[in-house]
């Protein structure tokens, strides 16, 4: 990439960052309203509304969440510029409480 298309792709990849930072905005960027994730995520549009409007969740409902959109929850932690990916932790953590909700 020449300076100019990494300069470009920089700033595309802020104003993404900057757009996106409300659960709300994503769904509409997707043309998606509370009514088609409430149907997708098994919930009312009532919880969706709510659950929008909160800052703190769990983030097994932040997948079910994206994942009602149509799209994957990527988890990754930074240890001094080494990155972990949680996204199999917590698949795992999440298999065992549905078994443990069966038993």
């Amino acid at each position: 990439m020449t300076p100019e298309q990494r300069a470009t792709a920089a700033e595309m990849g802020a104003t993404l960052v900057a757009e996106y930072k409300s659960l709300s905005s994503l769904r509409k960027a997707f043309e998606l309203t509370q009514s088609d994730v409430a149907t997708a995520f098994g919930v009312s549009q009532d919880n969706i509304s709510r659950l929008e409007q909160r800052g703190d969740f769990l983030v097994s409902t932040l997948r079910r969440y994206v994942q009602s959109m149509g799209g994957e929850l990527q988890l990754t932690a930074t240890f001094d510029g080494a990155e972990v990916s949680l996204s199999n932790i917590l698949q795992d953590e999440e298999d065992k409480s549905e078994q443990a909700a069966r038993a």
